[in-house]
């Protein structure tokens, strides 16, 4: 019998795409198995004072607490907390990635993924990186392929741009059959991007699309028609939502600050799972693993929340 009540939910948006990406696909696949009411509560360009003060009664629009609260992002945690405190235990808050360690046991689940090397725990649901908004629709295009250029990120990598450009031209000199699709990213320098620019224009069945000329839900239409995808390991979130939209996931190598991080220890994972593969193995001659079933992350993620709450919303 269906829940006589819908599910009242208040997500925290910090204005950063990825966060709210997450946000967004946990709700999405809450939504997918209980009917759902959400209110948005969009932290940017607030004035500090009122980052962390929440609206009397987000949740269902009557004075009630929501039933959970969801957000993704530090700037998300202490309103997330706050919220949880004045609906005085009727609200569930959650967090979308790892929480400073300082505030992590005030959540009542974290979604943590398992990269960032945190044990799980009584509040503390590893995850194959984040939950994401691509799922595998059976759309893909054999003869499509996807190159995706990350950028600069002086905490976690050196960008050799010589090293990237060759990179994408041996990928579309080995496979110039293929239809390629190229894109930027925001990190993406100047420099690089009108490289890219002028390769594609060089070559037929090459497109290149910068970054800002990409519309909302862009990066996950291409997810379902390419069949391929090639990703810089520094554009981590991306490797994660190719691999939920059921694609074959190659990975450019960047030159790491520590050798030892998180980012490539969840690289090291997916390969030794025969999820992922790096540019030197199939220029080797090393085929794509066969069909890898998709992550599905935000599934899990939103049947642990049901489950733990809620189990009469999963029948």
């Amino acid at each position: 019998m269906p829940p006589s009540k819908n599910l009242t939910i208040t997500a925290y948006f910090d204005g950063r795409p990825g966060h709210e990406k997450q946000t967004k696909a946990l709700i999405r696949a809450l939504g997918r198995l209980t009917p759902v009411n959400t209110t948005e509560v969009r932290l940017t360009g607030a004035p500090p004072a009122d980052h962390h003060r929440p609206p009397r009664g987000a949740g269902d629009g009557k004075g009630a607490a929501a039933d959970l609260l969801i957000g993704s992002g530090r700037r998300t945690h202490l309103p997330l907390l706050l919220a949880k405190l004045r609906s005085r235990g009727r609200s569930r808050a959650i967090c979308c990635m790892n929480p400073n360690i300082l505030l992590r046991g005030l959540f009542d689940l974290c979604l943590v993924p398992a990269h960032d090397g945190v044990r799980a725990g009584a509040n503390i649901f590893p995850t194959d990186g984040p939950p994401c908004l691509t799922t595998d629709q059976g759309r893909h295009e054999t003869n499509h392929s996807l190159l995706l250029i990350g950028g600069l990120d002086p905490k976690s990598h050196f960008w050799d741009q010589t090293q990237v450009l060759h990179q994408a031209q041996t990928l579309l000199d080995q496979r110039p059959d293929q239809h390629w699709t190229i894109s930027s990213s925001p990190r993406t320098p100047p420099a690089t991007v009108a490289e890219l620019a002028e390769l594609a224009a060089t070559r037929e069945r090459v497109q290149f699309w910068p970054a800002p000329a990409t519309p909302p839900g862009w990066i996950e239409e291409q997810y379902d028609r390419h069949r391929e995808v090639w990703v810089t390991a520094d554009s981590i979130s991306m490797v994660y939502e190719a691999l939920s939209a059921g694609c074959r996931v190659g990975i450019m190598p960047v030159k790491w600050r520590r050798q030892q991080n998180k980012f490539q220890r969840g690289l090291d994972l997916l390969r030794q799972r025969g999820q992922i593969i790096y540019l030197a193995e199939r220029l080797a001659g090393k085929k794509f693993p066969p069909a890898v079933a998709p992550l599905v992350e935000a599934e899990r993620c939103a049947k642990e929340i049901l489950g733990r709450w809620w189990p009469e919303r999963l029948s």
